[in-house]
């Protein structure tokens, strides 16, 4: 099978807490406190695994954080989601991820390779 990727995915581990989902039309899904603990990164966005059952479609505010100066807020919107025996895996993509953001993930992907 072809990778159609147009980024490659740099390994990545981190836990993060889910409290709430968003739609555009202004659905919202409140205090879910889900954890998740993100596998992979690139520019366009992330994977990761959960136990919670979150639908696709859906928006969530997230910090990604490398370390004490690379950081950042963002928007993921949750683009894939695969059944698993222990839960689930899930796909997103960063909602209007400015430029200069995405060199602060091409850096850490960078320093990672050496």
């Amino acid at each position: 099978m072809e990778d159609r990727r147009k980024h490659n995915r740099i390994p990545f581990k981190v836990s993060l807490v889910v409290d709430s989902l968003f739609k555009q039309n202004n659905t919202k899904i409140e205090n879910l406190d889900a954890e998740i603990t993100v596998y992979d990164i690139s520019p366009r966005g992330v994977g990761f695994y959960s136990k919670a059952d979150l639908p696709i479609d859906f928006y969530f505010d997230s910090e990604i954080s490398f370390d004490e100066n690379r950081h950042f807020l963002t928007v993921l919107r949750i683009v894939r989601k695969t059944d698993m025996e222990d839960g689930y895996n899930y796909g997103c993509e960063f909602v209007g991820l400015a430029d200069n953001l995405a060199l602060i993930i091409n850096e850490y992907a960078e320093i990672q390779n050496q």
